[in-house]
């Protein structure tokens, strides 16, 4: 599994990874950003069953290089058409979700600089 960090944010939809092709990236992949949030135990036993993972986004390279890659958001949302919404045609477009700010204000759902990334195994 390839695990890396935010790097950079370029844009609202896509970052810089600190891994690239010498890595193992490639194109067809998925990959998440995520932050590692509290421990979690058993309720009955009380074992630690490990940290919860908050999965801020979903990306896919968008151009590989050596040691870095650019990812961009691998999800999608639909939004109106038209003026606040209003639309006399097909009234909706699919667009990619933005997934990070590029100005200094920080939400629990942005991707920032030194969030983890790693490989999407899940399917």
């Amino acid at each position: 599994m390839i695990e890396g960090k935010v790097a950079k944010i370029v844009s609202d939809k896509d970052i810089v990874v600190n891994v690239g092709e010498e890595d193992g990236v490639v194109a067809e992949m998925e990959f998440i950003v995520y932050e590692v949030g509290e421990v979690i135990e058993d309720p009955d036993t009380g074992e630690a069953l490990g940290n919860v993972e908050h999965v801020k986004a979903r990306v896919v390279p968008k151009h590989i290089q050596e040691k870095m890659t650019v990812m961009t958001s691998g999800e999608t949302e639909t939004k109106s058409k038209g003026l606040y919404g209003l639309t006399e045609s097909s009234g909706t477009k699919t667009v990619k979700k933005s997934i990070a700010r590029t100005d200094e204000k920080s939400f629990d759902d942005d991707v920032k600089v030194d969030d983890l990334v790693r490989e999407d195994v899940s399917e």
